[in-house]
């Protein structure tokens, strides 16, 4: 790797850094508006984006253990946000997926995210915005092929 590459990594990485740090206590605010944590907002686009999944697919997508999927999804079944059952075929495989009512939460953050992006993204050019866009979308569509190359799920389609 070019000492060049190395370095726009590290600015990179260190804008990354500053960026979430100044944005993440933000976005909790107008994301979860209270009612639902960051791990519990996290398992819910996991269940959109998978459908009806089983409790061991959502863990392995969550990165956590088989407990912890279950403790979030307990939470969100008692905001009524996910549902929960035993396959009908194998009763040992519990299933689980988004209600309606989850789906509307995420509508609801997703408008308390775009608010907060308008107002930052409003501040700069539209020249500058497409230019963000288009290297952005191109890394994504990196970072993506290079999951799959190594058996990662698709991430969400919407684009």
């Amino acid at each position: 790797m070019s000492q060049d590459v190395f370095s726009d990594c590290e600015k990179l990485y260190t804008l990354m850094r500053r960026f979430w740090l100044r944005v993440n206590p933000r976005l909790k605010d107008r994301l979860l508006q209270g009612q639902i944590n960051m791990a519990q907002y996290s398992t819910l686009v996991a269940l959109e984006e998978l459908g009806e999944t089983t409790m061991g697919q959502l863990a392995k997508r969550l990165q956590v253990t088989m407990g912890a999927a279950t403790n979030l999804v307990d939470k969100l079944l008692a905001s009524s946000f996910a549902q929960r059952r035993r396959d009908e075929s194998d009763r040992r495989v519990v299933r689980v997926k988004i209600t309606p009512e989850g789906k509307q939460a995420l509508v609801e953050r997703a408008k308390g995210f775009l608010d907060y992006a308008v107002g930052i993204l409003s501040q700069v050019s539209p020249e500058d915005r497409e230019k963000f866009l288009s290297i952005y979308s191109e890394i994504v569509d990196l970072t993506e092929a290079e999951a799959r190359s190594e058996g990662a799920p698709a991430a969400d389609a919407d684009e």
